[in-house]
């Protein structure tokens, strides 16, 4: 069975093709104004990866806030259960998965056979999301990309108190203006998005080991950040963190009914 995950995020669109439900291809790419086109040169990309055919494509689930624009999609399914799926099959000792994305930070809990068995997602206005940290780098005239590989001293870290991201950018672009070493600022924007995720972490009863896959979980010093917080070890996957929801839908793809022709978005 090859089956093909989409997650259509709010700056990437990623695709995933999986044999027999193991990863054999991944391709990701900022989202732009034409879905099919983008999905296609992607899927075509990890299908090269995979050494098939996309023709050989018979089954496509799709995951993330643009999952409705997958018209060929057989299913849509959550991130977070997606973000299981892909840790469950990658590592079936996973108890905790912390899905740190675009928009929002999900924690997602798991039995021992891998199952999803509760979730908690921060608010959708808290600023501890990765459009958060894009608009920071926005405010600090610095591509996220660089920022995300700059070093920062904790101690030097600059406070961002507000939860509302409106406001907590407010108070990044008034110390961007009062003359605030970048490296400070950035710091202390880590350490304000690791904090809410710890509390996510706790409200949920972590179990550990505790996996970390999304956008920002890629970011060393956010996860370095959340281990000194929460006190728990985090593990990255064997696979790309951003990967993890394009995977955990073609997983989830694999069992769906088909759509059409094998929904098939090729001809």
């Amino acid at each position: 069975m090859i089956s093909m995950g989409v997650d259509v995020g709010t700056r990437f669109v990623k695709v995933c093709i999986a044999k027999d439900n193991r990863m054999a291809g991944f391709a990701m790419a900022p989202a732009g104004n034409s879905m099919k086109s983008l999905i296609e040169g992607l899927a075509a990309e990890a299908a090269s990866q995979a050494k098939v055919s996309t023709r050989k494509i018979s089954r496509i689930a799709a995951t993330g806030m643009g999952a409705a624009l997958v018209k060929s999609a057989c299913g849509q399914i959550s991130e977070t259960h997606c973000a299981a799926l892909a840790i469950g099959a990658f590592h079936p000792e996973a108890r905790t998965v912390v899905d740190a994305g675009g928009l929002f930070i999900s924690i997602g809990l798991m039995d021992e056979k891998g199952a999803l068995v509760r979730t908690l997602t921060n608010d959708p206005c808290a600023a501890g999301s990765g459009k958060f940290l894009e608009m920071v780098a926005q405010a600090l005239e610095m591509p996220l990309e660089e920022l995300a590989h700059m070093g920062f001293d904790e101690n030097q870290a600059l406070a961002v108190e507000s939860n509302c991201a409106v406001f907590a950018e407010s108070e990044v672009i008034s110390q961007v203006n009062a003359g605030a070493d970048p490296k400070s600022v950035w710091g202390g924007v880590l350490h304000s998005v690791a904090a809410r995720t710890a509390t996510l972490v706790e409200r949920i009863n972590a179990v550990d080991p505790v996996y970390a896959v999304g956008g920002v979980s890629a970011i060393a010093g956010y996860r370095a950040r959340l281990e000194a917080i929460s006190g728990r070890k985090l593990v990255l996957p064997d696979f790309a963190p951003q990967a993890a929801a394009a995977f955990g839908a073609a997983i989830y793809a694999a069992g769906l009914p088909a759509k059409g022709l094998l929904g098939r978005i090729f001809n």
